[in-house]
């Protein structure tokens, strides 16, 4: 059982989450961003109400980003290798 410091610190750091958008040029493209809760929630209200985002990083740490709507293998190695480092 984890104790209380590694849960609040695990929380502090947030989630990972998918990221996918389409530049100012119109460009489709992904990100893997570390999203405390607040900023989830306002990635998620943003998506909801289709507000435009002004800069991914609103949304917390960009970890990794490439071109396209999926995630190709090499982006899914560098997930798991993060996730797997933390």
């Amino acid at each position: 059982m984890p104790n209380f410091a590694s849960v609040i610190k695990q929380k502090a750091q947030g989630s990972v989450v998918l990221y996918r958008a389409v530049s100012r040029e119109g460009n489709d493209f992904y990100a893997y961003i570390r999203s405390n809760e607040k900023q989830y929630h306002k990635m998620k209200h943003d998506f909801m109400t289709r507000t435009p985002c002004k800069a991914v990083s609103d949304y917390g740490d960009v970890l990794y980003t490439g071109l396209g709507t999926e995630p190709d293998e090499q982006a899914k190695e560098f997930l798991a290798e993060y996730l797997k480092s933390m």
